[in-house]
């Protein structure tokens, strides 16, 4: 079997799983399929260009991009879960999970795989937002019921 063959199809064809590939200091080298109807970027308007713009400001200001980078640089995988930016600018919720790798050639890649997790993240939100609804709904019936009985 041809890795590299099987790999570049891969990459080629997912659809559903966005995936990045950059080089060691995060200039972006290939995106696949899935990528970019996630953020809505094309192939050469990413290409060449740092992965950093891909994380938002705050994030930027936090040294996300560069703590990522050493890290699987340093233990060959990453993990981590942050907001990424659309092309439009909106935020979404993602995991990502870097690997090192090595080609024939011996030369580096970061591969990164993303999974958007915004919908999961809003349904969270809504739940949060639920329960604390009810604990008000909850306090209320038992003051209103502390009330009624001593009057």
């Amino acid at each position: 079997m041809n890795s590299p063959i099987v790999f570049q199809m891969v990459l080629q064809n997912s659809e559903s799983t966005s995936i990045l590939v950059f080089d060691p200091i995060g200039n972006i080298k290939d995106v696949n399929i899935g990528f970019q109807k996630s953020f809505g970027y094309s192939r050469e308007s990413i290409i060449g260009k740092n992965f950093s713009m891909l994380f938002i400001e705050e994030d930027i200001r936090k040294k996300l991009p560069e703590k990522v980078l050493n890290k699987v640089m340093k233990t060959g995988s990453s993990h981590d879960e942050n907001y990424l930016k659309h092309k439009n600018g909106s935020k979404i919720w993602v995991h990502g999970e870097c690997i090192y790798v090595k080609d024939e050639n011996g030369q580096g890649h970061v591969v990164k795989i993303i999974q958007d997790l915004n919908a999961e993240k809003k349904l969270e939100k809504k739940l949060k937002e639920k329960n604390e609804e009810q604990k008000r709904i909850i306090k209320d019936n038992a003051t209103f019921i502390y009330t009624a009985s001593h009057d």
